[in-house]
């Protein structure tokens, strides 16, 4: 693996499937949330609207195609693609599959697996479930799962680590036998590639318990959530305070009555986008600092407006520009600097337009974020 890299989280729901259907309508995509966003006061950014006019279809390959060669154009290494499966149950796989099939494609990636239960969250249902993730002490379903897996890890242009295939989990601490199936896995790749996998954590709140990470190989603060959430947030909002956060070990349907309370009586947040960015750039130093890890993996994030799905519910990070994002980048890259120039930066995200956090060109900032990304590049190389 070549020294310092940029990634980003690929979301994969602009195109529909029956589930979706089924809970929010015929046809329902991600972008029906995009289109239906309105400002919330004067001059706020809303709705976000491409560039291209185009809301485009994720199972047609051709927009994978033309979204990993804009991509490469502008520096971007590699996409992080968020990966659904449920007990089994596998969805929104298309631009995955497509990548897999289009071997000309010349973009690397890597799999983050979202394994967390999808509810009916945005609009304060969290207890009307769509798919449900228990994380079943299975062997029948963990072959199952690394069965689909292992063509991607065989891919020449997947991401290793030390010749292991990377692969990525957003909710470690929901996976409650994870040494054993990691151990499974590691069992049937080392027959199959001779080698085992590299696992990354992902860290949404620095409350999360320690012991939760034991059996990864490198972990991944999620930005700008981690930083939102941890005491270098001195504004965040009751929700997000440090005792709030144990409540996520709680059971499911306890957490999804404090959900519910917590929708009724929020509303929209303005939170500064400098300020955040100044907490990642210290947690990164931090984590610099402490590491004796050979690469670090650092979160970087774009803009965060999440309007479109939360509606007066939002978070709405105000200061965000093609400007900011570039200096704040800039500043997180000098800061790394001891991690030996072996650094994965992952930004959040390529294209996840509900949350406000894209990179790819819409209507007011154009082109401007790719070409701060080109220009980070260039301060890599």
């Amino acid at each position: 693996m070549q020294s310092d890299k940029i990634f980003c989280f690929y979301f994969p729901q602009f195109y529909s499937i029956p589930q979706n259907d089924f809970h929010w309508g015929k046809g329902f995509t991600d972008w029906d949330n995009v289109r239906s966003a309105e400002p919330l006061y004067s001059g706020h950014k809303q709705p976000r609207v491409p560039e291209s006019g185009i809301y485009y279809d994720q199972s047609q390959p051709e927009t994978l195609i033309q979204q990993a060669a804009l991509a490469k154009k502008y520096g971007v290494d590699g996409f992080s693609f968020y990966h659904y499966w449920f007990d089994g149950e596998l969805v929104l796989e298309k631009p995955m599959e497509n990548l897999l099939s289009n071997p000309d494609i010349d973009l690397e990636f890597y799999i983050t697996w979202a394994n967390e239960t999808w509810s009916k969250r945005w609009v304060g249902e969290d207890d009307v479930i769509i798919f449900k993730q228990t994380h079943e002490n299975n062997r029948d379903i963990w072959k199952k799962h690394y069965d689909y897996l292992l063509r991607f890890w065989k891919d020449p242009r997947y991401l290793r680590i030390d010749g292991k295939p990377v692969f990525s989990i957003y909710n470690p601490h929901l996976i409650k036998n994870a040494k054993e199936m990691f151990a499974y896995w590691n069992q049937l790749l080392h027959e199959d590639l001779g080698c085992e996998l590299y696992f990354v954590g992902v860290q949404v709140s620095e409350f999360v318990l320690a012991d939760v990470y034991e059996d990864y190989n490198n972990t991944l603060n999620f930005e700008p959530r981690f930083t939102y959430n941890s005491s270098a947030n001195s504004k965040a909002s009751f929700f997000s305070r440090s005792i709030f956060k144990y409540l996520r070990y709680l059971p499911e349907s306890i957490l999804n009555k404090l959900t519910k309370i917590r929708y009724k009586i929020s509303s929209y947040e303005n939170v500064d986008y400098n300020s955040i960015w100044a907490g990642i750039i210290n947690n990164s130093w931090l984590r610099c600092q402490r590491s004796d890890n050979n690469y670090g993996f650092y979160g970087a994030f774009v803009d965060w407006d999440n309007t479109a799905r939360y509606k007066s519910k939002s978070k709405i990070y105000t200061g965000a520009n093609p400007a900011n994002f570039e200096k704040n980048f800039l500043k997180l890259i000098d800061i790394t600097k001891a991690q030996s120039s072996k650094r994965i930066f992952v930004i959040n995200a390529w294209n996840e337009w509900s949350e406000g956090a894209y990179l790819e060109p819409d209507t007011v900032d154009g082109n401007a974020y790719l070409e701060a990304v080109q220009r980070i590049k260039c301060r890599l190389e």
